[in-house]
This record gives structure tokens, sequence and C-alpha cells, in this order.
């Protein structure tokens, strides 16, 4: 599977998913990678606003 993102097209990222109002994109951004390192342990959601106010 974590081949598969090369293999989109941009019309295909765009693409309605299952996912309600997500496209493929989303979800695919969301999705853990077979290759992506475990995440550390998850920020509060205060760090986490305060890291996308700052951003």
């Amino acid at each position: 599977m974590a081949d598969v993102p090369d293999t989109l097209t941009p019309a295909q990222w765009d693409a309605p998913s299952l996912c309600g109002a997500w496209r493929v994109r989303e979800v695919a951004a969301h999705s853990p990678s077979a290759s992506a390192p475990p995440c550390p342990a998850s920020p509060s959601s205060s760090s986490r606003r305060a890291a996308a106010s700052t951003g």
C-alpha cells in the first residue's frame, strides 16, 4: 500500500473518498504509513492548538 500514492493522478488525489466529505488526499494524510517510525506520545490538545495558531 505504501507505493499506491506514487501512482495516483491529481484527479485521483482530489476524488471523494468513502469518509464523508474527505477527499482521497485527506484520508491519505491521516493514515499511518508503514514506512514511518511510530509517533511519540501525542501532545496535549492545548499544545496542538498553540502550535496551530503560530504556524
